[in-house]
């Protein structure tokens, strides 16, 4: 991003700092909060830059596996929910009919509404 869109990069950085601050909450539980999002997205390069920053604010290496591990877990679990979601199992919003009208298919997001 650095080489390609410099001005985001240079301003990610500044948010960064901004937002790594000890203020309401300690940099210990800031930078396990940041592990969260990482595990779930599954980018590595994120997972180790807070991790061990966490270690760094002297979490334990038990403490950063614990919020990998709770990560992990809410993120499988999440997945086994998401399966029967708006009542419905989700392959059945899918592939079961004229089901334009039901709950769950009204999306905000770009897809949602592409070509509308």
């Amino acid at each position: 991003m650095n080489k390609v869109l410099p001005k985001v990069a240079e301003i990610f950085v500044k948010i960064c700092h901004i937002i790594f601050t000890k203020e309401a909450l300690d940099l210990k539980i800031e930078e396990l909060v940041a592990v969260a999002p990482s595990v779930f997205t599954m980018h590595q390069f994120c997972v180790n830059k807070y991790s061990r920053q966490a270690i760094d604010q002297k979490t334990s290496r038990e403490e950063v596996s614990e919020a990998i591990m709770l990560t992990m877990l809410i993120a499988e679990s999440s997945q086994l929910c998401w399966e029967n979601a708006y009542g419905k199992n989700v392959y059945e919003l899918i592939f079961g009919g004229d089901n334009s009208k039901e709950k769950g298919n009204n999306c905000n997001c770009s897809s949602g509404n592409a070509g509308k």
